[in-house]
């Protein structure tokens, strides 16, 4: 952390340096056994990569709870699931669980199907027998070596029976569909190619400058996704854009036939004294038995329809507050964060939603396996710079990889020629002790051929 930061008392922190501060304190102590709580919430994305490093690097026990794909994909062993039937153990990291995982459904699915198999014909077999055994006492009569000959296929009848008693012991039941949220988003049509036009947009709290002139557009089908450092004003950008926020210079354009539907941190969307029954039948059109249906889909079932919103969980509200998202007929979606508090099977089903939505979208994340899937294009806010990059966020981390290697081969040759000019400089017989022009020279490149070495 800055040192500027040291003095400042830990509640007036922000969430971000409060995560690193109880990291710090944890590190420090060099346990033999650490267990940790979400530990990427309010980190910015280079403060995580860092934290990843550690872990990996770290040889004793971490036990952690974590919703962030991509993490678990960069520092899990094993993984833990928990569920309704106990809990299992994955070896691997995220993406190997979820392959174990489909290969659990689909072995399971098989064995469910040969069971129903099996028992059909097990039930065809005995309903045969059965009429087949009433049938031939009936025309045996009095027949004693009819009767004898009928009584003879009795076991078989109860073998088949037994055989039904033993396989429905097994207790094999139909596979469970795991329960997702089923969320399909329409947005209106756009003719226009333009939907927002941000115009040499200056912005600061006090005299910190947070944009100097920025300047973008935001085209049809555009998938922004906005990354960077905490502070950098990821979230202050889209209060911005949305007139939450009034800016020192520049303009913000919106086409006229822009519909936004805006979805931040704080839900402000919701009405926390109504029900979500009612907030639902708030929408136009909207009528009591679409709004239950839709609710159902969502996971509220039954009187949960009649929950007040301010009684709900934070992965509840955000999943109202989504519902919400879903009927306003929007074409720019505006979200910050949106993906907070839902849990894995959540942001998977919002994620498939949002790769088939069809108009355009801004996005603020830290959860970088979102971004991958919803995003393409990204607007990275830097410090002292911003980059505006079109391609998916694995794409944009090449492209700065690929621009880092090549700053560093012009370092390296640049560097190389001022050593050779030092070394000529040197073993050079041409010039004298009182030559200054000489002597500055060399001063020179020593300054150069430090502020190189510490690049």
């Amino acid at each position: 952390m800055d040192a500027s930061l040291w003095e400042v008392p830990f509640q007036s922190l922000s969430g971000g340096q409060k995560t690193k501060v109880q990291l710090a304190k944890v590190l420090v102590q060099n346990p033999a056994f650490i267990i940790m709580d979400e530990p990427t919430n309010h980190l910015d994305q280079e403060t995580i990569r860092w934290l990843e490093n550690w872990m990996n690097n770290y040889q004793k026990a971490i036990l952690y709870v974590s919703h962030d794909r991509h993490f678990l994909d960069q520092t899990a062993h094993a993984i833990y699931e928990l569920n309704q039937k106990g809990c299992k153990r994955y070896p691997g990291n995220y993406t190997r669980f979820k392959e174990q995982k489909e290969i659990e459904a689909k072995t399971e699915e098989k064995r469910y199907q040969k069971y129903k198999k099996k028992k059909q014909e097990l039930e065809v077999s005995i309903r045969r027998y059965q009429q087949w055994f009433d049938k031939a006492h009936r025309s045996a009569g009095q027949n004693d070596f009819l009767r004898a000959k009928a009584n003879k296929n009795i076991s078989r009848f109860r073998a088949k029976e037994s055989e039904l008693e033993h396989l429905e012991s097994e207790g094999i039941r139909k596979p469970k569909d795991d329960k997702e949220v089923n969320m399909k988003l329409d947005s209106s049509s756009f003719s226009a190619r333009s939907m927002l036009h941000i115009d040499k947009l200056t912005f600061g709290f006090n005299e910190h400058i947070i944009f100097d002139h920025l300047q973008f557009f935001v085209h049809r089908q555009d998938r922004i996704a906005i990354i960077g450092p905490n502070g950098a004003g990821k979230s202050t950008l889209l209060k911005l854009i949305m007139n939450r926020l009034k800016p020192i210079e520049g303009s913000i354009f919106v086409n006229p036939n822009t519909k936004i539907g805006y979805f931040d941190q704080e839900l402000n969307g919701l009405d926390e004294d109504a029900t979500l029954l009612e907030n639902l039948l708030d929408l136009p059109e909207m009528t009591q038995t679409e709004a239950r249906t839709i609710l159902g889909s969502f996971l509220f079932r039954r009187e949960a329809v009649y929950k007040k919103v301010g009684d709900l969980s934070m992965g509840e509200k955000c999943r109202a507050a989504l519902i919400r998202l879903y009927f306003s007929d929007a074409n720019l979606l505006i979200l910050d964060e949106p993906t907070n508090y839902l849990d894995i099977d959540t942001r998977e089903t919002v994620e498939a939603a949002l790769q088939s939505y069809p108009g355009a979208m801004l996005v603020v994340s830290h959860d970088r396996y979102f971004v991958q899937k919803v995003a393409n294009r990204i607007l990275y806010l830097g410090e002292k710079h911003i980059i505006d990059y079109q391609g998916t966020y694995d794409e944009f981390l090449q492209h700065i990889e690929n621009r880092v290697d090549a700053n560093q081969q012009t370092n390296q040759n640049k560097w190389n020629q001022l050593n050779m000019r030092m070394i000529e400089l040197m073993t050079s017989e041409e010039h004298t002790v009182d030559d200054e022009e000489y002597w500055e020279e060399i001063r020179s490149i020593k300054k150069q051929l430090a502020e190189l070495e510490d690049k």
